[in-house]
């Protein structure tokens, strides 16, 4: 009711004007009182702007604020917000309008650079998936939006023909309008693009917010000190996509470890049951792994429409490798029959490391897509053990082969014409000696060694 008067008296007695301060004793003194009591009412009318306030608790000490003002002017379709929450956790906070993310308007805030200046996304949401940016709704961000010395987001927007939207619309006479909010993992995140790609949500929670007590004179909610006209609806919930890391396991795994392997097993054991169980398990990996991926690739906007480098030789690659597994298993029983190679064998020969080289770089690039830029420490750590087992299966088919060759050469005809000219020498001079009469075995010693 204060409010109310305050905002009434400024609007009909005083109008605007300028705050000058107390100890301003340039002007005559009945000027100076009526500009401080002008001064008194303004600050008022900043105290006093309508808002509905909500606050959840981090569970690192820190809280999630967000306000809402609805200006109460009757042909505005505007929004005032402030938002604000922890920047060193995450690397972005956002809010949606609607009790689900699909068709709810949405409104995320990310950093642009190491400054703390900010964008402030409006997307809509579609599903489960990464909400997409709308050109029809406008933000300004205001002054006083950037990340803190806390590392706290500081957000504080103006949004127009926010209202409504396609898919649904802001009930202005609701005293329980149901809000969403959502914070991203803690990873690099720096774009001044409204389409940045964002990483699923490592938190999010619903909320229901009174919009009559949100409405009143349009301006940015000033005192988010305490929650005002909120309630929260189950607290904050934890999320994590578990998708990638798990595609990444089984096709890192696969091109890394089993294939490799399976290479070992036949050219360096020469054990082709355990190299035929290995590609099994590497095939079933593999089929699974890219499953994974064509599922993920649907829940993000860069991916969805499957034209990345990595989709594509993803897709040529675990298709040879199917055929490849197939042609193996052909191979393999028509070697029973006949005891004859083919050319099935031969083909399978010739494309198995190539399907591995191909997997090795995809895997690459495939580390690449999940960053916003070039190199992770995870594509880095990748690259190493790709070197590594590189080294180690090269090391272990050239010693084989070394090995290979000296028996070969053991087994030649020129060794055999060898070993075979030494026995006849010797042979040769045993009957030379005993021709002579040479007895070795009972000679004395010579001389110079008796006493």
């Amino acid at each position: 009711m204060l409010r109310s008067m305050g905002v009434v008296v400024v609007g009909l007695v005083l109008g605007s004007s300028d705050h000058v301060s107390h100890k301003d004793t340039s002007l005559p003194l009945h000027v100076a009182n009526i500009r401080t009591t002008q001064g008194f009412f303004t600050n008022l009318i900043s105290a006093a702007v309508a808002s509905s306030t909500f606050i959840e608790p981090y569970r690192d000490g820190t809280n999630f604020t967000f306000a809402l003002n609805i200006p109460n002017v009757t042909r505005d379709n505007d929004l005032y917000f402030h938002m604000s929450g922890n920047a060193d956790s995450h690397s972005w906070l956002a809010f949606g309008i609607g009790n689900l993310m699909d068709g709810a308007l949405i409104f995320v805030a990310y950093p642009i650079n190491e400054q703390g200046n900010l964008t402030i996304s409006p997307r809509i949401g579609d599903g489960h998936r990464e909400p997409t940016y709308t050109p029809n709704v406008k933000v300004d961000v205001l002054p006083g939006s950037y990340i803190d010395q806390n590392n706290t987001f500081v957000i504080n927007g103006h949004c127009h023909t926010c209202r409504s939207w396609a898919g649904g619309r802001l009930d202005e006479r609701s005293h329980t309008q149901e809000f969403i909010y959502a914070f991203g993992p803690n990873e690099a995140l720096e774009s001044g693009s409204l389409t940045a790609s964002l990483r699923r949500h490592t938190g999010y929670g619903h909320f229901n917010m009174d919009m009559v007590g949100a409405t009143g004179t349009g301006g940015l909610p000033t005192d988010t000190s305490s929650q005002v006209n909120a309630t929260a609806e189950g607290g904050t919930h934890s999320d994590a996509d578990v998708g990638i890391p798990l595609h990444a396991l089984f096709m890192a795994g696969t091109f890394v470890i089993l294939l490799p392997l399976s290479v070992i097993f036949l050219r360096v054991f020469e054990r082709v049951t355990w190299h035929r169980l290995n590609n099994m398990v590497a095939t079933v990996l593999l089929v699974a792994g890219a499953a994974i991926g064509l599922y993920e690739s649907t829940l993000y906007n860069k991916t969805k429409q499957v034209r990345t480098p990595h989709q594509i030789i993803g897709l040529i690659v675990v298709s040879f490798a199917i055929l490849q597994a197939t042609a193996g298993y052909f191979h393999h029983r028509m070697f029973l029959k006949t005891g004859n190679k083919s050319k099935i064998t031969l083909a399978h020969r010739i494309a198995g490391p190539i399907i591995i080289g191909l997997g090795l770089i995809n895997g690459g690039l495939g580390f690449q897509l999940g960053s916003e830029g070039p190199t992770t420490d995870h594509g880095s750590t990748y690259g190493l053990l790709v070197a590594a087992m590189i080294i180690f299966v090269s090391a272990l088919l050239i010693f084989k082969e070394r090995r290979k060759r000296r028996a070969e050469a053991l087994q030649s005809q020129t060794a055999n014409n060898f070993r075979q000219g030494l026995e006849e020498e010797r042979l040769g001079t045993a009957q030379g000696q005993q021709s002579q009469g040479v007895e070795l075995g009972h000679m004395e010693p010579p001389p110079v060694y008796m006493r």
